[in-house]
């Protein structure tokens, strides 16, 4: 099983957004790691759509187990519940539904951000 590490950062002025993504593998001493820079979205926005881009590397490397740890209550919370209050989430809460059938088991959890260190640090590399 493989753990995943995903997070967002966002500059206010001028609005900009990047992901950050980092995959430790029980196979590999080299965790895979994976920014992309997102646009002039917000952060809850980026942290939804950190939560799809590690999704799809997941798929995209046939990995059918993944515990995904993220610092976005937000996200945790919705995912938990299968409900978003903000209609500006729910396609990606759908996205989300149309992928989670590929996995064997794949769980989003909550942690606290001085344990998401490594993720933030990619996504800040990203930010432009």
């Amino acid at each position: 099983m493989v753990k995943v590490y995903i997070d967002a950062s966002t500059k206010q002025s001028p609005l900009n957004s990047a992901c950050g993504i980092v995959i430790k593998s029980d196979t590999s001493n080299q965790p895979i790691e994976y920014g992309q820079h997102l646009g002039a979205i917000d952060n809850h926005i980026a942290e939804w759509q950190s939560l799809i881009i590690a999704m799809d590397l997941l798929i995209a490397n046939q990995f059918k187990q993944a515990l995904i740890f993220t610092d976005s209550k937000i996200v945790a919370d919705s995912i938990d519940k299968l409900y978003v209050k903000n209609k500006a989430f729910l396609p990606y809460l759908e996205a989300y539904q149309s992928k989670i059938d590929y996995f064997d088991l794949c769980l989003v959890n909550w942690i606290p951000r001085n344990e998401n260190k490594h993720a933030d640090h990619i996504a800040r590399k990203y930010l432009k």
